[in-house]
């Protein structure tokens, strides 16, 4: 983990981010604490008041433009995974008023989620299998071969090269 926050708060100085405004510290305790001040007085209050249907709309957007490489993506389901995240009640249990407005298949691809964030990436083979998989549908299935963007959208606009 304190490589990890090294990473970024070199990524913030190269950016030119001074010290005293970069979330990451010098200490791994510093930035944990950091982190759960923006989470809680930033993030998780915007998340549970401040959301506006243009917010919902962006995000239903990008999450069903992102569907096309990756099926397990359903915009429902991320963001009751977002909130749940984020700590904003209401959405800690896969139970409840919030949970019962999902659809089966949000339902679904939410207990999948939850799964692999909260199981299947605390075992090491489980962890190396999920991240081959990510690896190859990253560098070969999209760039190479993405079947539901040729469906939907036909081979001249699905194929982009950058």
């Amino acid at each position: 983990m304190e490589a990890f926050v090294h990473f970024w708060r070199v990524m913030g100085y190269m950016l030119g981010i001074e010290d005293r405004f970069n979330v990451c510290a010098a200490d791994l305790p510093s930035t944990r604490n950091r982190m759960q001040q923006v989470r809680d007085l930033v993030i998780q209050p915007g998340l549970a008041t401040a959301v506006g249907e243009d917010f919902r709309r962006m995000t239903r957007y990008m999450l069903d433009g992102m569907w096309y490489f990756n099926v397990f993506v359903n915009s429902d389901a991320t963001l009751y995974f977002t909130y749940r995240l984020s700590g904003v009640p209401g959405y800690k249990e896969l139970s409840g008023e919030n949970y019962e407005k999902l659809g089966l298949y949000s339902r679904m691809m939410l207990r999948v989620l939850v799964t692999i964030h909260e199981v299947s990436l605390g075992v090491a083979i489980l962890r190396w299998l999920q991240n081959s998989l990510v690896y190859v549908l990253v560098n070969y299935g999209i760039q190479y071969f993405p079947v539901l963007a040729i469906i939907r959208f036909g081979y001249k606009n699905a194929i982009v090269r950058i």
